[in-house]
């Protein structure tokens, strides 16, 4: 019973990543979306007194503009309580579209592909030219696509490490500190920070891995996908049966999991390098372009089939990691030296913008317990009493579903000992993802060699990240 839920929400969850890589194989050109400005980058926060709060108790009609990709309810909400709060402070969300939500067999509900006049491509287009000219909003919103980098050496985004350690109404030991810290660039520099997070796992199944005799070293923090992959194959080759399915994912997944998860070796926006020509990255290509070929990536039937290794979020498996029929062993993925990435939504404050402080002031309302607390969050909050709370309720939830056996503590105990593992976060930059999606699609429909798809991805990246 519990494989079958959890394939279920799996499938859902690999439905809607499929729709999210669809919009990124829409071709890009490299020159509207990137942005260039004449600013330096690293400007000057410290010179900003933080007297944030008069511009709240001024009484002055003021105007704070936020942007967006998609219409959002937590945003929308949060910006209708402030203004509630404030009324003499109007907070607009301007959101470029509106999800397109179908409803799936069972009251699943999914987001589609947006049309071609609504896609995140059409939005950074309109985004950088905004920036350029001083007209997008005070708030800039991120959820994983923006060219933040860009954004950073163009000199269109604030730092807010200045803000954060200097505000007394913000203790930081009471949110999850290492997420923040994962956000800061090399230089100690924050310019975008997490309202909220999440993190991928890994799922291997023990009871096959005990049937093969294959050693899994339990104690070890995190799975890479080197290491689920090596592993997986061991116990395909060792396990009999037509029913053993080794990934749910498909090959241009995974091989865009390897390099997500080690980023940091493919790609160096400082030095402005990249470094797709390695030996390494050709054993990879090859390794899961072999495995495609020779039939290891099939089908997947939930009802039939063993899947050996399974991927999904940090608070989805800590509640199958629980279950007492669970036969997963689920952990953080993680790159080959431990790197455990996150995905989140981030705010940032325009560089250009009239109303710094008051900015501020609603980032520093998302960050208090009443709008951490809220239903429509995406993602877990960074503030520790709300993910308590919100996890609480949850539980509360599957346990009213007829899982009696799910106990509050246990369940806050293990996500949140995931979430405290998490020590790395990369640009998210939706041109480089299409970049690598459209040279993995070539590699293994058999329109390119991995030494060609290889050659191709480090000169359009080196271009991209130069221009």
């Amino acid at each position: 019973m519990l494989k079958k839920k959890a394939m279920n929400l799996i499938i859902i969850m690999l439905l809607i990543s499929i729709s999210t890589i669809g919009c990124s194989n829409q071709s890009v050109n490299n020159g509207e979306n990137s942005i260039k400005g004449n600013k330096e980058e690293g400007n000057n926060t410290e010179s900003v007194q933080l007297n944030t709060k008069e511009v709240l108790n001024s009484g002055v009609e003021q105007t704070l503009n936020i942007s967006i990709y998609e219409e959002d309810e937590f945003y929308n909400e949060a910006a209708k309580k402030f203004m509630d709060k404030y009324p003499h402070v109007k907070v607009n969300v301007n959101s470029f579209t509106a999800p397109n939500l179908i409803e799936m067999p069972g009251g699943a509900v999914m987001s589609t592909a947006p049309s071609p006049e609504q896609t995140e491509e059409k939005y950074i287009t309109k985004l950088n030219t905004e920036l350029m000219s001083g007209r997008a909003g005070d708030i800039i919103v991120d959820l994983n696509s923006l060219p933040l980098v860009k954004y950073i050496e163009s000199g269109n985004l604030m730092e807010l490490n200045y803000y954060l350690q200097n505000d007394d109404e913000i203790n930081l030991d009471e949110y999850y500190d290492n997420v923040i810290d994962a956000h800061e660039n090399s230089k100690g520099k924050l310019y975008a920070l997490p309202i909220s997070f999440s993190m991928d796992t890994l799922g291997l199944n023990m009871e096959l891995a005990r049937e093969a005799g294959v050693n899994v070293n339990i104690d070890k923090d995190y799975y890479s996908i080197k290491d689920a992959t090596s592993m997986g194959m061991e116990i395909l080759e060792k396990v009999e049966g037509n029913n053993i399915v080794l990934f749910l994912q498909r090959p241009i997944s995974l091989v865009f999991m390897d390099i997500s998860n080690n980023y940091n070796k493919y790609i160096n926006h400082e030095e402005k390098k990249a470094y797709f020509d390695s030996e390494d990255f050709y054993t990879i290509l090859t390794t899961y372009k072999n495995l495609y070929d020779n039939g290891y990536f099939k089908d997947y039937d939930y009802l039939k089939d063993e899947l050996i290794i399974t991927d999904g979020w940090g608070g989805q498996d800590a509640y199958f990691q629980l279950h007492p029929d669970n036969e997963y062993k689920y952990k953080p993925q993680a790159g080959d030296n431990g790197e455990i990435d996150c995905i989140s939504s981030t705010v940032s404050i325009n560089s250009s913008s009239q109303n710094k402080a008051l900015a501020w002031e609603f980032i520093k309302f998302l960050l208090s317990e009443e709008i951490q607390s809220s239903k429509q969050i995406i993602f877990t909050p960074v503030y520790k009493k709300a993910f308590i709370s919100n996890s609480k309720e949850y539980v509360s939830y599957l346990q009213s579903k007829g899982n009696d056996y799910l106990k509050a503590d246990e369940y806050i105990e293990l996500y949140d000992g995931w979430a405290k593992t998490i020590n790395h976060h990369y640009c998210k930059d939706l041109n480089i993802r299409n970049f690598i999606v459209e040279e993995l699609e070539d590699l293994f429909s058999g329109k390119k060699s991995a030494k060609d798809t290889q050659k191709s991805l480090q000169n359009k990246i080196t271009t991209y990240l130069n221009e």
